[in-house]
């Protein structure tokens, strides 16, 4: 009876006071912003903290420098949520507090230095022969100089048809070894990005071919568009303007603006597009020219 009884205690017991478990965190990497190139910043230790505890309940965490600290309970980070680090990568001691019991993980901490090409990416030009304006494109060609005696395992590249796409790192090219240009010329622009950190710079590059895209050889009489730079207006000059098809279209080949001309100068409100490059074309008679222009 006495033994039967120790068990259901001990049983009790297991279930009341279940072994802590301090899970291993990923790290926290950081890009070198504050002052580029001494790789030093403040980090929030704590931001792991859900990974750690993993839904465990009724259990404390500290944050310690050395693993004898963390094991004594003693020396805290005093300010977790706001740490300096002292090396680079550093590696952080983590206790997790049960009621009766606790265990010890590690995370580390690294702070990442912004990519950096060895040499800018070059303009790629192709000469099909075919004066149409388009080609195929391999983007990726400018990566191995670009690249210099890095080691290519270390860098991801992406491609974009915009500054802010680059930066926000949204809307990249799907394929750019085989890329089809809808401009002629046509920016692109890169970012080169180390592996496991998102400290990426954007380069920007030019691409073109042999010929004018969308124009055929019988083409309509010149266009003239004014002012360049614009911010509310612009206003287009040419003799075939009237009862031709009027597209304002952005950088990625959407059509943004549509109408048809009604006389040989037209005036159009653009005060509602974003600010960037746009690109105006006039067709009529499956003819068609076209100009660009920048909104301020």
């Amino acid at each position: 009876m006495k033994k039967l009884a120790l068990l259901v205690f001990l049983f009790c017991s297991s279930i009341s006071y279940g072994q802590v478990v301090a899970n291993t965190p990923s790290p926290i990497i950081l890009c070198d912003d504050t002052n580029p190139g001494d790789e030093i910043e403040v980090f929030d230790l704590t931001s792991r903290e859900a990974e750690i505890i993993n839904g465990q309940d009724n259990v404390t965490v500290s944050y310690h420098l050395t693993s004898g600290d963390a094991l004594g309970n003693g020396g805290f980070i005093m300010n977790p949520e706001n740490y300096t680090n002292s090396s680079n990568p550093q590696q952080i001691f983590i206790r997790v507090q049960g009621s009766n019991n606790f265990d010890i993980t590690t995370m580390d901490i690294e702070v990442v230095q912004y990519a950096v090409a060895a040499s800018l990416p070059e303009n790629i030009f192709i000469d099909e022969g075919d004066t149409n304006g388009q080609a195929i494109f391999d983007l990726t060609e400018n990566e191995t100089e670009m690249l210099g005696g890095q080691f290519a395992v270390d860098f991801v590249f992406t491609y974009y048809l915009s500054a802010a796409d680059c930066d926000a790192q949204t809307n990249p090219l799907p394929n750019p070894s085989a890329y089809e240009n809808t401009v002629n010329p046509q920016d692109i622009y890169v970012r080169m990005e180390p592996f496991n950190a998102p400290c990426g710079t954007c380069y920007n590059f030019e691409i073109s071919s042999d010929g004018i895209l969308g124009f055929e050889t019988t083409k309509l009489d010149s266009l003239k568009l004014f002012p360049n730079p614009a911010q509310d207006f612009i206003t287009l000059n040419s003799n075939d303007l009237a009862s031709a098809e009027i597209i304002i279209s952005d950088v990625q080949g959407r059509v943004i603006i549509r109408l048809e001309g009604n006389n040989n100068m037209q005036r159009i409100n653009i005060s509602a597009l974003d600010k960037g490059m746009y690109f105006v074309a006039i067709q009529k008679d499956n003819l068609r020219v076209a100009s660009s222009f920048l909104k301020r």
